[in-house]
């Protein structure tokens, strides 16, 4: 997936009413890393799921 496809599905998922997890789009398209993206009832979750996936 290109950078430019990931940051327009986040788009659409915030303009649905969902959330998205906040990253640095120069960033993202430089170097890629992780998207979490959910309906606001389960984002939170997912976030924290992936914070203990995805450790530094």
């Amino acid at each position: 997936m290109n950078a430019w496809d990931c940051l327009a599905g986040q788009l659409i998922i915030e303009e649905a009413g969902g959330r998205v997890e906040r990253q640095s789009a120069d960033q993202m398209i430089a170097e890629g890393g992780r998207v979490v993206a959910g309906s606001a009832g389960i984002f939170d979750e997912l976030v924290r799921i992936a914070d203990t996936v995805f450790e530094d």
